[in-house]
């Protein structure tokens, strides 16, 4: 049996950083993590997971590749914060068997997290990490049988993630 406020604490615990993810020798905003996890909560609790899901997709921007300088575009604090949020919620999912990304999605997780942030070095697929876990969310929530067609269920992993980000935003408010 999991214990799932532990679980939410230490993957809560997780998602507000010191440094960069994607670059160890600069440090993220504490301000800024605060505000989003703040953000990410309040949809979640007032909109639900589906809104939830859908603002963290399309705050944490994409990673494009510049063809004139033939080099990818970074994104910032913000998007960083948000795509953090999203990939610590699959987490949780994925314990409890409620999210079903590829085996090794998560392993290493300091090397996928780097990718997330800073995507890869390669024209065709720049952002390799986030597009899976966009996709992955996505398809697992409009299929048919999903979490949000059994209400229970929906209500169980609302309270899970508004739990994990509880704990994230007292972490963020320890940081500043």
């Amino acid at each position: 049996m999991v214990n799932i406020d532990r679980l939410c604490a230490e993957i809560g615990f997780s998602i507000p950083k010191d440094k960069d993810p994607s670059d160890p020798t600069k440090q993220l905003d504490p301000s800024k993590q605060e505000n989003a996890i703040r953000k990410a909560l309040a949809i979640l609790s007032q909109e639900g997971i589906f809104a939830y899901l859908i603002y963290l997709e399309s705050e944490g921007k994409n990673i494009t590749w510049d063809g004139r300088r033939n080099t990818q575009k970074s994104i910032g604090d913000d998007e960083k914060m948000h795509r953090l949020i999203m990939f610590y919620s699959a987490k949780p999912l994925k314990k409890l068997d409620k999210l079903h990304p590829s085996n090794d999605f998560f392993v290493p997780e300091d090397e996928k997290l780097k990718l997330l942030l800073k995507g890869k070095n390669d024209r065709n697929d720049p952002d390799p990490i986030w597009s899976e876990l966009k996709t992955t969310f996505r398809n697992e929530l409009t299929k048919n049988g999903s979490i949000l067609e059994n209400i229970p269920q929906m209500f169980f992993v609302k309270q899970i993630l508004e739990q994990m980000l509880t704990y994230a935003l007292y972490r963020a408010r320890s940081l500043r």
